[in-house]
């Protein structure tokens, strides 16, 4: 009796192994997303509520405070075990062009909407935007 419990609890065990063998980092996926998700919601409420130099200074301040987990995430995908399934690669190429998707769609409303001189909000923008993606870039993207 205690045999067989020991066996079922050995194949338990190795069942667990194998599934994050298999499977790869798609939780770490998953946290990485919605953690970049919730950055851009910010983003994008502070653009809005203020379409100035200051709001999108406001909102540069919320990816230099999340940048650096931000890349440590993404240090720790690129290091993780692969797994048999891609299906967390596609996840993450999924995630890493809606986040590109979105910030182009608030730079093309705070163009619109701007208050301030535009070209100068745009460039600034422009540079909040090279700082998300260098934060979030995996190594293979260009």
């Amino acid at each position: 009796m205690r045999f067989s419990r020991l066996i079922v609890l050995f194949a338990l065990c190795l069942t667990v192994a194998s599934c994050s063998f298999y499977y790869g980092p798609r939780e770490e996926v998953k946290a990485f997303a919605d953690d970049k998700d919730a950055l851009i919601m910010a983003i994008s409420k502070k653009v809005e509520a203020d379409p100035t130099l200051a709001g999108v200074a406001e909102a540069q301040k919320l990816v230099d405070a999340k940048k650096d987990s931000l890349y440590s995430q993404r240090q720790a995908i690129d290091h993780a075990k692969p797994g048999m399934n891609a299906n967390w690669r596609l996840a993450l190429a999924d995630s890493q062009t809606s986040d590109r998707k979105f910030l182009e769609m608030i730079a093309l409303k705070l163009g619109t909407n701007c208050k301030d001189s535009c070209s100068e909000v745009r460039g600034k923008f422009s540079e909040l935007q090279d700082s998300f993606n260098k934060a979030t870039k995996l190594p293979d993207e260009i």
